[in-house]
């Protein structure tokens, strides 16, 4: 077992969630908080590598996301939990991934273009799955090759009193490949079986 922490500090230019933009103040200056939107990113986890490899890692991240209600960003907190397994079988190999996550806005008044709320608030960060899973089973030949891959998530919710709900959904994907010595070949199919599914748009 390896065991490790890491941590991680970034600002970065941030701009509104109306398409990029930075607000000007009331004196027609760019406010410096959009200019240094805070990342400070935890993590801790433990690392088993052999037959079948197995990690899991505890997550914690403070960020900004800048407001156009106000002329300061709001502040946000995700923090949870990822666990990944995978198997190499002869030439096949398995590979699972989850991640389980809860994301909230910081006694905060975040911006809507259709406004539901009035008042600062914990509030959930809208779009976002509570949970989100992976699975990968490849097989890789001398000459050919295949893949097949899952994706789920969880419900999201479309704003921030949670008054509609963007439905669970998954994804399959499949490839197919052939190689000789100086050249491949690879068939990528996505959403093999012809979902619609839904992306929030923040």
């Amino acid at each position: 077992w390896t065991a490790y922490a890491t941590y991680g500090r970034l600002y970065s230019v941030n701009g509104t969630v109306s398409g990029g933009g930075i607000v000007l103040g009331p004196d027609l200056r760019i406010n410096r908080q959009n200019l240094k939107s805070l990342n400070n990113l935890y993590e801790a986890g433990l690392r088993r590598e052999g037959r079948t490899n197995f990690g899991v890692t505890a997550f914690w991240q403070e960020r900004q996301q800048p407001d156009l209600y106000a002329f300061k960003p709001n502040d946000i907190a995700v923090r949870g939990v990822e666990a990944e397994v995978s198997r190499p079988m002869g030439r096949f190999m398995t590979r699972v991934s989850a991640v389980y996550n809860e994301g909230n806005f910081i006694n905060a008044l975040p911006f809507e273009y259709a406004p539901t709320i009035t008042a600062p608030g914990d509030y959930r960060i809208p779009g976002l799955s509570r949970i989100y899973a992976n699975s990968t089973v490849s097989y890789r030949g001398q000459r050919w090759g295949a893949s097949l891959t899952g994706r789920y998530q969880t419900e999201q919710s479309g704003n921030l009193l949670n008054t509609y709900i963007l439905p669970a959904q998954y994804t399959l994907d499949a490839s197919l490949s052939y190689k000789r010595r100086d050249w491949s070949v690879t068939l990528n199919v996505g959403n093999l079986t012809n979902r619609w599914n839904w992306i929030h748009n923040g």
